[in-house]
């Protein structure tokens, strides 16, 4: 049996040989030190433009406050810009073309042919792909750190933050696994990542719709409905928001919940699925 090391050496050569890897650090760079540049830039215009009245001032003081004005608001807003759509749509396409692009490719069927166990070759394919969303997590908060020291004058609360990008890293793990999933009954790597992105969109749809009933239901009603809410998977997915405010144990717990789910399918269908 080919030692598990050789296993995850071979997946990480394979990963990062692929423009997506890349593109993904790439952009967590970029998104680390020009979203802490925006906050500086946008409160120093606020600066500026404020009298010396002290309603203005006031405002002014309660509009920087929701920027932010320290190193660990800067590293919560770049970890918002890391999440927004381009990032996670790079690690489903990653994800993708490690299972059904190499499926449809026979590439798949090839390497079982060696001395691979089918769970072997799983883990080692997602334990790299946590290994680059782990990296580009990394290059987010160290770009938004060391660019917020240069931007601003405390440091802030860096706990929470932590916390955030630990949970974020969960999150794309369970993106891992939804794609792995879709990408067993596909063979195209396309296909599997459009597939994958449908899925989190109505996921998405069905947590707005659901807010606007909140809204609009009688106030006797509303209670329940919002109880619902924090179970549903979009904000299990989000969990790692709650550095801004507070974490809610429902959306965490979800979040572990979610990824026991995908990989528990996963693991069942892989070793069903036809190579």
């Amino acid at each position: 049996m080919t030692p598990f090391k050789n296993v995850l050496t071979a997946e990480l050569k394979l990963i990062f040989s692929r423009s997506s890897a890349w593109l993904c650090i790439a952009c967590s760079i970029f998104v680390a030190i020009v979203i802490p540049w925006l906050m500086s830039a946008a409160i120093d215009g606020i600066e500026v433009q404020t009298s010396s009245e002290a309603a203005a001032q006031g405002m002014a003081n309660m509009m920087q406050e929701q920027i932010g004005k320290d190193v660990a608001k800067g590293m919560g807003r770049a970890l918002w810009g890391r999440n927004f759509i381009l990032i996670p749509l790079l690690i489903l396409l990653a994800a993708s073309s490690c299972l059904s692009g190499e499926r449809g490719g026979y590439q798949l069927r090839e390497t079982l042919c060696r001395p691979i166990s089918r769970n072997r070759l799983l883990l080692a394919k997602g334990l790299g792909l946590t290994i680059l969303c782990g990296l580009s997590l990394l290059a987010t908060g160290l770009c938004a750190f060391i660019t917020g020291q240069f931007l601003f004058e405390d440091v802030g609360e860096l706990k929470l933050i932590s916390i955030g990008y630990t949970l974020s890293l969960l999150s794309d793990t369970a993106l891992i696994g939804l794609a792995f999933l879709v990408g067993t009954y596909t063979r195209s790597t396309g296909t599997t990542a459009i597939m994958s992105f449908i899925v989190l969109v109505l996921n998405a749809f069905v947590y707005f719709v659901s807010s606007v009933f909140v809204m609009i239901m009688p106030s006797d009603r509303q209670k329940s409905l919002e109880d619902w809410i924090q179970n549903l998977p979009y904000k299990s997915f989000s969990a790692w928001e709650g550095w801004s405010g507070g974490f809610d144990t429902e959306p965490v717990i979800g979040l572990f919940l979610l990824n026991l789910f995908c990989y528990g399918c996963l693991a069942y269908r892989f070793q069903k699925l036809d190579i």
